[in-house]
């Protein structure tokens, strides 16, 4: 079976309101993947893929989210640097994760540690990376 596109968490668009996916569940009758997702207004609704849009990732969106802009290069502080890690375990690791914009083809290059890890277009994308490195920062859009 092939994998979600969406996690629960994840910011998308639907009906043209931003909503957050609430649930990931299969069809079992149709095998596919269906949704539920949290309006502005607290109401839930089941939706199918086709009916969900990705949310563009921009500049303001990483401003409004707390990155810090400097030379055209989003960070995540000053200095670009952030303790993440496994507090129960009192190990936190200094990780430096920067963003750099694509202007071209509105497309962001995910680094961390100065390794590019992946070529983003969508919040939830950035949110997948953010979710994989153990930070669940929350994305304001």
């Amino acid at each position: 079976m092939k994998q979600s596109k969406y996690i629960p968490g994840d910011l998308v668009k639907a009906s043209g309101q931003l909503c957050r996916v609430e649930e990931v569940f299969v069809n079992r009758l149709t095998k596919e993947f269906e949704y539920t997702l949290v309006y502005p207004n607290g109401n839930p609704s089941r939706i199918v893929i086709g009916e969900i849009e990705p949310v563009p990732l921009t500049p303001e969106i990483l401003e409004k989210s707390g990155w810090v802009r400097e030379d055209g290069i989003f960070g995540v502080s000053g200095d670009f640097k952030k303790n993440i890690g496994d507090p129960a375990q009192k190990k936190r690791d200094i990780i430096c994760l920067s963003v750099y914009p694509f202007f071209d083809d509105d497309a962001f290059s995910f680094f961390c540690n100065n390794q590019k890890l992946a070529n983003i277009h969508y919040v939830n994308e950035l949110q997948h990376l953010l979710f994989g490195l153990d930070d669940n920062s929350e994305i304001k859009v």
